[in-house]
């Protein structure tokens, strides 16, 4: 899966390669269709999730922490462990 608009900043050119980028943009933007029941954002550095329902074409936060469950997949669940 590719997001749909990176930027990668002068200073951080290094990481383009011909046919790939080797590294983190600098931002990185995801545009969801409407048709997207779920959304969800994992952050490894703070272990934690954001997972984002589509309510009628528009976007509303369900779950914010270590481990949230999906309304689309049923019995999905997913997370950190606890330190």
């Amino acid at each position: 899966m590719r997001p749909d608009i990176i930027f990668i900043s002068k200073e951080g050119k290094n990481i383009i390669k011909d046919r790939w980028v080797e590294g983190a943009p600098n931002l990185i933007v995801e545009i969801v269709s409407p048709a997207s029941k779920e959304y969800w954002i994992v952050d490894p550095e703070t272990k934690e999730l954001v997972v984002l329902e589509n309510d009628n074409g528009h976007f509303k936060l369900k779950c914010h922490g270590k481990k949230c469950k999906s309304s689309v997949l049923k019995d999905f669940s997913w997370g950190f462990k606890d330190d």
